[in-house]
C-alpha cells in the first residue's frame, strides 16, 4: 500500500478507532467516519473517547491529534476519497434468538455503497457468520453503488480479534487472517 493513499474507517469504536490511529501512525491519511457527532469533536480534539484502560492509546490519540493526518467526521460522502474502507462496526447478536443483529452493518453499508468509488477495497473488520460477505454485504454494496464486486470494486473481510485493555498491543501483535 502506498502512503499517499487515503483510508476510510467505518465507525470509530474500539476496533476502529485504534486501527485507523495506526494506520494514521505509519503515515497514512485517515479519516474516521461515525454516526456520533460528540464522538467526532473530542477525537477532532485529540481526546481518547475510549472507555476503560488502554495503555498506549491516549498517548496515541494526542500525537496523531499533532500529526494531522486523521480526520473524524460525520460525512459519509468522504468515502469518495479513499481507496480502502475499513468497516468497523458493531456485529453483536440478538439476545433471545441468537441471530447476527446486522443493524448497524447495514446502515454503514449504505452509505458506503453510496459514496464509494470505483476501484475501491472494502474491507469488513469484524467478526461475521459465515455466507454474511455473500448474502448481506456484497448484495448491499453492489445495489447501492451500482458496481460489480470483482470487477468494479475489491471485497474482504478480515475478523477482528481484540481483547479490551490490549488494544493496541493485539493489533500491533496478533497474526491476522484477510479473506477476499
Amino acid at each position: 500500500m502506498s502512503k499517499d493513499m487515503t483510508i476510510a474507517v467505518c465507525g470509530l469504536g474500539y476496533v476502529g478507532l485504534p486501527v485507523g490511529l495506526l494506520f494514521a501512525q505509519a503515515g497514512f491519511k485517515v479519516i474516521g467516519i461515525d454516526k456520533n457527532e460528540e464522538k467526532v469533536k473530542k477525537i477532532n480534539r485529540g481526546q481518547n473517547i475510549i472507555e476503560g484502560k488502554e495503555p498506549g492509546l491516549k498517548e496515541l490519540i494526542k500525537k496523531i491529534y499533532k500529526k494531522g493526518n486523521f480526520l473524524a467526521t460525520l460525512e459519509t460522502k468522504k468515502y469518495q476519497e479513499a481507496e480502502v474502507i475499513l468497516v468497523a462496526v458493531e456485529t453483536p447478536v440478538e439476545d433471545e434468538t441468537y441471530e447476527p443483529a446486522y443493524t448497524a452493518l447495514r446502515a454503514a453499508l449504505k452509505d458506503i455503497g453510496q459514496n464509494m468509488k470505483k476501484g475501491v477495497l472494502v474491507i469488513v473488520e469484524a467478526t461475521i457468520a459465515p455466507q454474511t460477505m455473500a448474502k448481506v454485504v456484497q448484495p448491499i454494496l453492489e445495489q447501492e453503488s451500482g458496481l460489480s464486486a470483482g470487477k468494479d470494486f475489491l471485497l474482504s473481510n478480515c475478523p477482528e480479534r481484540l481483547m479490551p485493555g490490549r488494544l493496541l498491543e493485539n493489533i500491533e501483535n496478533y497474526n491476522r487472517v484477510l479473506g477476499g
